[in-house]
């Protein structure tokens, strides 16, 4: 799962939890940029979005499934 952050152009910023891996979304996210195609995803809640590739400003891609520690520091 990942968190993901669209920075549009001239508009919002779209924030999303994805059931994707980092890897191919980022992948997705390079040919729709350079392509100037629509980049559609579908959160994990079934919100379907699109953004055209020449709008996106920005992308940010944080990792959830990696394990968080809790605890104390001696």
């Amino acid at each position: 799962m990942i968190d993901v952050k669209i920075g549009i152009a001239e508009a919002k910023e779209l924030t999303l939890e994805l059931d994707e891996e980092l890897e191919p979304f980022s992948k997705q996210i390079d040919l729709v940029i350079q392509d100037g195609t629509m980049l559609w995803v579908t959160d994990r809640k079934g919100k379907t979005v699109g953004v055209h590739g020449s709008r996106i400003a920005y992308v940010e891609v944080v990792s959830t499934t990696t394990t968080r520690k809790v605890g104390f520091a001696p």
